[in-house]
Order: structure tokens, then sequence, then C-alpha cells
């Protein structure tokens, strides 16, 4: 017990105190910047192509306690980069037609550019890809988006599917 008490100094207690209070003050800084760090995921749910066009519907989700806005999306196909559609919401009008009439008319919109995202959440929409008639004979599985957000550098990421549907089942 003498040998114990020797060390429980004024000193030696305040050292304690002051090394785990900075260790506590790092482990604090380590867990903020993984909380708060760009933390983005996207997942194509379905994707078409149509007349040198590609029409995915896609997910985005922020895993990030910060806010985030994707400002542009883009395809990246024989190292050629297409632009998903980033104006206005652009309209997809599909039709249904039986004996040379039309039965049923639909409107879809593409998503809006900038898309913002709360921290942790998400959110889904149609992305529309204007590609050349060479780009569209090339299209396979995965595909590499690059994303642009406020936060940083644009990002890349490959993003597969099992397999391209075609047009009418995609609406």
């Amino acid at each position: 017990m003498k040998d114990i008490l020797k060390y429980l100094t004024r000193e030696n207690i305040t050292l304690c105190i002051a090394i785990f209070g900075a260790m506590g003050t790092c482990l604090g800084w380590i867990i903020g910047f993984f909380r708060s760090r760009k933390n983005i995921s996207m997942q194509i749910i379905k994707i078409c192509e149509l007349n040198n066009t590609v029409i995915a519907y896609m997910t985005f989700q922020n895993h990030s306690r910060l806010p985030i806005s994707i400002n542009n999306l883009n395809l990246i196909i024989d190292k050629n980069s297409y632009a998903g559609f980033n104006g206005p919401p652009h309209a997809i009008t599909i039709e249904r037609t039986q004996n040379n009439g039309v039965i049923a008319t639909k409107e879809y919109m593409t998503i809006s550019f900038p898309i913002n995202l709360p921290s942790l959440s998400g959110t889904s929409g149609y992305v529309f890809f204007d590609i050349s008639k060479k780009a569209s004979e090339n299209l396979s599985t995965p595909l590499t988006f690059e994303v642009s957000t406020n936060r940083g550098n644009p990002i890349q990421m490959k993003l597969s599917l099992e397999k391209w549907i075609d047009w009418e089942k995609m609406f």
C-alpha cells in the first residue's frame, strides 16, 4: 500500500487528468471527422438505352452529418464525359397506343439539379444522359459516374446493374 500511495501525489493526479483530457479531445476530433466527411452513395435502380440516350432511375444518399449538394453528374463512356441533364427538369413523355390510337399518356420529370441532400437523407429520380451514337454501341455495366459536389473534388463511382431493361418496362 505504501508503494501505491507514494505515486498518488497531486502532480501525478493532475498529469493523469490532463492525459485523459487530451486523449478525449483527440478522439472527439477523429469521430467528428468521420461523421462529417463527404460520404455519399448512389445506386442504379433501373436503366435503359433509347435513341442515343441513357435514362436511369437512381437513388442518392448522404451518409454524412453535414448537408451536401450534388451539382453535376456525368456518365463516362470510353473516356468521354456525358453530363446528366442539369438544366431545368426535363420531361419524358410516354404514350401507350393501341389500334392506332393513344390510350394513355404519362409524363415523368427528371430530377432537378442541384440535388440538395440534408444530413443522413436520400432522394431518387430519373436522370437523362444524351450520349453519342458511338457511345450507345459500347454501353455495358459497370458504368462509371463522376459526381461533383459542393464539398471537395469530384469523385468517380462505378455502379453496376445486372441487366439493361427495355424502355417500356422502365416506366
